[in-house]
C-alpha cells in the first residue's frame, strides 16, 4: 500500500509549570527540557512530588514508551532493533522508578485519571500535538497554568502521522487523486489543527507560527511542534510492528514486575517476537532486494 502524507505529530512534553516552579524546578519549556534531559534530574522532580502525591508518570513504562517513539522495532533488512546499550539503561532507569514507586498507577483516559489531571497531581504528560486540546478538554479550569516542551532525556519522538490512500477497487480514481492532491497541498496552506503539514511550503504559514496559546501561558505552539517536528524521524512501518510492538511491551512488563535484569528483558523479547513471528519475519527478508 502506498499512502499519501497528509500531517504529521511529534510527541510532546505537557507540563504544569506553576507546579514546577512550586517546588523548586525550572518552569520555563526550554530550560525545563534542558534539566530534564538527565535522568536523575527526572527522578529528583519524581520524588520532591511523590511526597504530596503528585506525579510526573501514569506508569514506569511510559518512560519506555518515549523510547519506543524514537525508532522501530525492526530496521531495514527487518533485523530487531532494540537490543542496544541506550535500551539497557533506559529499562534500568525504568526498574528505578518502578521500585521506587514514582508513578500514579492511574490510567488518564478514565475519569479518575483525568481529575488527577483536574487536580495537579499528575504534572505531566506525553502526547501528540492534538494533546493541547485533550488538557483543555479535561482540566478547563487550569488555563494559564501549562507549557510544553520536548520530550525527556534528549528525546524527539514521532506520536502518529495521517495519509491517504485510494483502494484498489475504487472506480474514481481520479477524481480520488485530486481530492487528495487539493487537500493535501493547497488546502493545508490555509494551516492546519493539532498537526504539521506533511507538504512542505505549507508549514512556512505565517499566521500560524505567530499564535500564541493562553492556556499554555502564551506559548507559540505551531512553532513549537514544528521545531520539534523537524527533530524527529518518521521510522518505517512493516505489517509486523503492531504485534512485535504488543510483545516488546508484555516482555518489558513482565520483566520489570519480576525484577530481571535488562539483558535478559531484552532477550526475553527478542526471542518472544522471533519465536511466534519468525515465519512471517523471514518471508519479509526474502522480499528484500537482493545486493
Amino acid at each position: 500500500m502506498i499512502g499519501f502524507p497528509f500531517g504529521s505529530s511529534t510527541l510532546m512534553t505537557y507540563y504544569r509549570a506553576d507546579i514546577m516552579e512550586q517546588y523548586g524546578f525550572p518552569a520555563e519549556p526550554e530550560e525545563f527540557a534542558r534539566f530534564m534531559e538527565v535522568p536523575e534530574n527526572w527522578l529528583a522532580v519524581a520524588r520532591a512530588l511523590k511526597k504530596d502525591g503528585r506525579y510526573l508518570a501514569q506508569w514506569a513504562t511510559e518512560i519506555i514508551a518515549l523510547y519506543d517513539s524514537t525508532q522501530g522495532v525492526f530496521d531495514e533488512n527487518v533485523d530487531f532493533l532494540r537490543n542496544n546499550e541506550t535500551y539497557l539503561k533506559a529499562i534500568q532507569f525504568v526498574k528505578q522508578i518502578n521500585e521506587e514507586g514514582l508513578v500514579s498507577l492511574t490510567d488518564v483516559w478514565t475519569e479518575s485519571g483525568a481529575q488527577m489531571v483536574r487536580d495537579g497531581n499528575l504534572a505531566m504528560l506525553h502526547l501528540g500535538t492534538w494533546g493541547a486540546d485533550q488538557i483543555k478538554l479535561w482540566a478547563p479550569d487550569t488555563a494559564g497554568l501549562w507549557r510544553a516542551t520536548r520530550l525527556p532525556f534528549n528525546l524527539y519522538g514521532w506520536a502518529n502521522s495521517a495519509s491517504f490512500m485510494i483502494p484498489s477497487a475504487s472506480d474514481q480514481k481520479d477524481w480520488a487523486w485530486e481530492f487528495v492532491k487539493y487537500v493535501s497541498t493547497e488546502w493545508t496552506m490555509k494551516g492546519l489543527s493539532n498537526t504539521v503539514p506533511a507538504y512542505i511550503p505549507a508549514r512556512a504559514n505565517e499566521q500560524k507560527l505567530a499564535e500564541t496559546d493562553e492556556f499554555f501561558g502564551g506559548q507559540q505552539m505551531y512553532a513549537l511542534q514544528l521545531q520539534l517536528t523537524k527533530k524527529m524521524k518518521e521510522h518505517k512501518l512493516t505489517p509486523l510492528n503492531q504485534r512485535a510492538k504488543a510483545l516488546w511491551s508484555q516482555t518489558i512488563n513482565m520483566g520489570i514486575e519480576r525484577k530481571k535484569a535488562p539483558e535478559t528483558i531484552v532477550q526475553d523479547a527478542e526471542l518472544a517476537i522471533r519465536t511466534e513471528m519468525g515465519k512471517e519475519i523471514d518471508i519479509l527478508k526474502s522480499l528484500l532486494p537482493k545486493e
